[in-house]
């Protein structure tokens, strides 16, 4: 097929959208090429139970995302107004129980990660979420394996899966009012009263959290700096939740500038101005000021004002996209690279402006995303923006009344989406919200009180959590020698401490932990290895609460590390002492070269040669109490040339330690700086030295 059969073909997929198939009309509309193309339409999941997940994810180094992320439900049906995703994901639909459960057991298998993240766009309406919590939170105790539910809304989470979570590592605890007013929250319908936030609030008190973050929005529509100041009045009531004789929450604000978006009910509104946000920034900043336990934090109002740019922008932005690229525009979202002026010398090139597209529409105005149909219908969007200048709440159309948005096939109508996805017969498949309970298995409690009417916080708000008294058993300790070679060089301390942490528990080794505010494996480690070193003679020791013979855990831990870390040996050592260190440590050095420049060895030679006959040599270097001198000459104790071109040397550690990357390019000082000499000479790790004559591995 040619491309254009290809396209021509490809748009009676259902979820195919193929923009060359419209053309602007001389008023701008988008006229449809083919009459079967006419309003492409959103695909959708119809049966989410069935769905394939990834079980086997890529386990990342230092991500932000550091943990198992498990979609349990899509969609929404609360109605928020500023909210894109809620309107266009609809209608709600949850995976059950088991598939669930199923798909947690495979995928803690598969990556070993120690903290467990339950996704969706409201966590907390997941309607077997105590369910659901009872089983896992059993499991995470026994595992020493953290729970975090992210996307909740206030009073979503009742009293006994907090009690259960903050018996665990207590996570951060973050709530979205997005408004400080009442008034305000019932204009965006976000459902929530200040009462319920206050509530929920003294729940976390009670249960042993000390830090709560609130994230609002700034230039909602209708706002006033009366609704401003109540982000602050809401603040101070959060913190002084517990009531006096109490402990004040730590309280972190975080504002965001509110970005107009298709296909919901603020699609018409304008976006206020760079120099309004700021204002409005500053209104709520001076009602912080000198406020204890209150942080405030805030969005950049330049890359908020892009937001809105592209938000309800239309395809004349495309050559203003790939002007910005031509002019360096990249990794425009991280604020380190974000650069606005860029952007507007684009948008004057192609002869737009800013405010095109920031602007107010008018009701019967053409909107760029009309040819689409997203599932909810333009006549739903514009009844909830009449309800939302009226201050009416809608409420949630899962157990009350339809407010016929058209996702669901209801007796007034079938879906606005009846092709967007098949069953197996290729016939369509109802579309409606799938629960697994009809109602919430959850139930709201108020804090237990005193008699004078105060929280009563628990009585081990400051002693750590509790774990299982089996997990703190140590049945027997290994040493476990290991190569770092190729890109497994390139990570450092702590980055191979949670690598390993994954790898014992992808391994399936029942490792012991410490007790603590932050339980951790029971592991300790050889001297640090520079970032970018080789070695082929690394340990660390691990702490079993099961006995296990050497050759199991060696089988098992092989199959588990990641590329450049091979199991050398295992070796078991006494349980009750601490891991023995070495004593001196031998490497080899080769040398490099960088652009066609390189040194050669016969240089390196004559440096070893000159240093080796000096009795002393003193090196000022900075540490974290200043600056430091010593003598490094003492650390060398011999060294050699071998025939396959690479110099052997043995350093002593008896008395005091040093990076050997750092002496190497001391004593290499003559030949260049620090940094070149750091690219061209290549140290790698050969053995270690102990103090009874045992050389390893």
């Amino acid at each position: 097929w040619t491309r254009d059969r290809c396209l021509e073909e490809a748009r009676h997929i259902p979820g195919v959208y193929i923009p060359s198939f419209f053309t602007p009309d001389a008023e701008g509309r988008l006229q449809p090429r083919f009459a079967d193309h006419a309003r492409p339409s959103r695909r959708i999941v119809a049966d989410f139970d069935k769905v394939a997940y990834p079980t086997s994810q890529v386990v990342p180094i230092g991500a932000v995302h550091n943990r198992l992320s498990l979609e349990i439900a899509r969609g929404c049906t609360r109605g928020c107004r500023f909210c894109h995703a809620g309107m266009v994901y609809r209608p709600v639909r949850e995976r059950s129980l088991d598939t669930i459960t199923g798909l947690l057991d495979d995928c803690l298998k598969k990556t070993g990660f120690d903290e467990i993240s339950f996704l969706s766009l409201s966590t907390g309406d997941f309607s077997a979420l105590k369910t659901l919590s009872h089983g896992v939170l059993g499991r995470c105790a026994q595992e020493q394996i953290s729970l975090s539910l992210p996307s909740l809304r206030v009073g979503s989470i009742d009293d006994e899966i907090m009690q259960r979570m903050s018996d665990l590592r207590r996570t951060g605890c973050t709530l979205a009012p997005e408004a400080g007013s009442q008034r305000l929250r019932d204009v965006i319908n976000k459902g929530v009263t200040e009462e319920q936030v206050l509530l929920h609030v003294q729940k976390l008190l009670e249960y042993g959290w000390r830090q709560v973050k609130l994230y609002f929005m700034i230039g909602l529509p209708t706002e006033t700096d009366e609704d401003l100041k109540a982000i602050a009045d809401l603040c101070r009531k959060v913190r002084d939740a517990a009531g006096k004789g109490n402990p004040r929450l730590q309280v972190t604000a975080a504002l965001s500038p509110f970005v107009p978006k298709p296909f919901t009910p603020f699609q018409w509104v304008e976006q206020i101005s760079q120099e309004e946000i700021q204002r409005r920034v500053q209104v709520v900043r001076n009602e912080f000021k000198g406020q204890k336990f209150l942080k405030l934090r805030w969005h950049e109002p330049a890359m908020s004002h892009l937001e809105g740019i592209l938000s309800r922008a239309d395809r004349r932005l495309a050559d203003v996209v790939e002007k910005v690229y031509r002019k360096g525009g990249i990794f425009t979202s991280w604020i380190e690279g974000f650069d606005l002026a860029p952007w507007l010398e684009a948008l004057e090139e192609c002869g737009l402006t800013a405010d095109e597209f920031t602007r107010a529409r008018s009701m019967d105005e053409y909107l760029p995303w009309e040819h689409l149909e997203a599932g909810v219908s333009p006549e739903f969007l514009r009844r909830e923006y009449e309800r939302a200048l009226a201050g009416k709440v809608t409420e949630d159309c899962r157990y009350h009344a339809c407010r016929q948005c058209g996702a669901c096939d209801t007796k007034a109508g079938p879906s606005r989406m009846p092709h967007a996805s098949l069953g197996e017969d290729g016939q369509p498949l109802e579309h409606h919200n799938r629960l697994v309970f009809p109602q919430r298995d959850q139930q709201a409690h108020q804090p237990a009180r005193d008699e004078e009417g105060r929280i009563i916080c628990r009585t081990h708000e400051n002693k750590p959590p509790q774990i299982a008294p089996e997990l703190a058993v140590k049945a027997v300790q290994y040493r476990i020698w290991h190569t770092k070679t190729g890109g497994s060089s390139y990570l450092s301390q702590l980055e191979l401490q949670a690598i390993l942490d994954r790898a014992l528990r992808r391994a399936d080794l029942p490792m012991a932990f410490s007790q603590g505010f932050h339980p951790m494996p029971l592991m300790s480690f050889g001297r640090a290895l520079p970032v970018g070193m080789e070695s082929r003679a690394e340990w660390f020791a691990i702490t079993l609460r099961t006995p296990m013979s050497a050759a199991e855990v060696h089988t098992r831990l092989a199959a588990a590390l990641p590329t450049g870390m091979a199991v050398i040996r295992v070796e078991e050592v006494d349980k009750s002492r601490r891991t023995e260190q070495s004593v001196a440590e031998t490497f080899r050095l080769r040398t490099g070269s960088i652009d066609g420049e390189g040194l050669s060895l016969a240089a390196v030679r004559d440096c070893f040669a000159a240093f080796a006959a000096q009795e002393s040599v003193m090196l000022t270097r900075e540490t974290k109490k200043g600056p430091r001198t010593s003598d490094i000459r003492r650390h060398l104790l011999r060294w050699k040339e071998l025939e396959d071109g690479s110099l052997e040397f043995s350093l002593d550690w008896s008395d005091g330690y040093l990076s050997p990357l750092l002496l190497c390019t001391s004593i290499c000082a003559s030949l260049g700086d620090e940094s070149r000499l750091r690219a061209l000479l290549r140290l790698s790790k050969t053995a270690q030295h102990f103090a009874d004559g045992q050389i390893c591995p």
